[in-house]
């Protein structure tokens, strides 16, 4: 079984994860991107330089995270970046860890 992004799942861990996070950017906010620069393709470009610049440029400005759109499922996907060293560790919760073959739908 392959991931429809082309990864093979037993590679792979998914956790699922509570955190209570204060501040987060959301780049899936046209108004937002306007106001920290950003254009809408650099958030799922293929290049991961202009993707990393941007999260340290947010981290750096005290986001604990960001909220922005899913190369991997397009168009509608969307996931949550968290800057898990700026988030204190009782503001997060590990709910459950599964091999990530466990979670996908079988085809």
């Amino acid at each position: 079984m392959t991931a429809r992004w082309g990864a093979d799942p037993a590679a792979y861990w998914i956790a699922e994860v509570r955190v209570r996070l204060r501040k987060v950017a959301d780049l899936t906010d046209r108004v937002t991107r306007e106001r920290l620069g950003v254009e809408e393709d650099a958030l799922t470009d293929a290049s991961h330089g202009r993707c990393q610049r941007l999260a340290e440029r947010v981290r750096a400005e005290g986001f604990e995270g960001i909220w922005t759109f899913s190369r991997a499922d397009r168009p509608e996907g969307r996931q949550l970046v968290v800057f898990m060293d700026r988030v204190p560790q009782q503001r997060v919760r590990v709910h459950s860890v599964k091999p990530l073959r466990d979670v996908l739908p079988r085809s």
